[in-house]
């Protein structure tokens, strides 16, 4: 399985923030950053990947809610699989990821 490794001094040079005393922009905390995040973060996720998003949950069939309320639905739209859903958060995998 192929790993994706940031050193600390690469997320510095991306204005990430790695600790509480950098916080990150207000902008970090919408749905449609979230989104924008992720289609930048897809094309360099191992084949078999597991992604969690936190703070995101399912109010109704259709409805997502929360920081994650448009990444997952692209997530499904690209074949990945539910596979742990609460309150707090949801468990997607890849299309690949069940597979032997």
């Amino acid at each position: 399985m192929r790993q994706l490794m940031i050193s600390s001094q690469k997320l510095l040079s991306l204005n990430c923030p790695v600790n509480q005393r950098q916080r990150p922009p207000l902008s970090w905390l919408t749905p449609e950053e979230h989104l924008s995040q992720l289609i930048a973060t897809v094309p360099h996720l191992a084949d078999k990947c597991i992604i969690i998003i936190d703070d995101t949950k399912l109010l109704d069939d259709l409805t997502w809610w929360g920081k994650g309320a448009l990444a997952v639905p692209f997530l499904l739209d690209i074949n990945y699989t539910i596979i742990a859903s609460s309150d707090d958060g949801v468990a997607l995998c890849s299309p690949s990821f069940l597979q032997p």
